[in-house]
């Protein structure tokens, strides 16, 4: 699983814009790519409300991720949302070593 971070400064007043760009463009993937996806979040800096974290956990390989970033939609939501961001902050693909949650505590009372 591949977890897919991105930081952006968006600009004053203009995070609505940038939530409804980013949301527009996972509602126009085809079924085939949005199931890849477990979950994907966007998140606001609770020191610097302009800081929007976005990040997906996608279930399957970086090369199947980066030739799905390639894919027309993506561009489509890359340049909606591109007039809206001042900075892009951190912006990286990371390879997903253990997931936490949901393991089952085999310890008993």
């Amino acid at each position: 699983m591949i977890c897919a971070l991105t930081a952006r400064r968006i600009a004053d007043g203009k995070t609505s814009e940038f939530i409804e760009a980013f949301s527009t463009g996972a509602d126009n993937m085809p079924d085939a790519i949005r199931d890849r996806f477990k979950a994907v979040y966007a998140c606001r800096d609770v020191n610097d409300p302009q800081v929007i974290l976005t990040f997906g956990l996608f279930d399957g390989t970086l090369d199947e991720l980066r030739a799905l970033q390639d894919e027309d939609v993506r561009t489509e939501q890359l340049n909606a949302m591109g007039p809206l961001i001042e900075d892009v902050l951190f912006d990286s693909s990371f390879e997903v070593l253990h997931e936490f949650v949901g393991e089952s505590s085999a310890a008993t009372h």
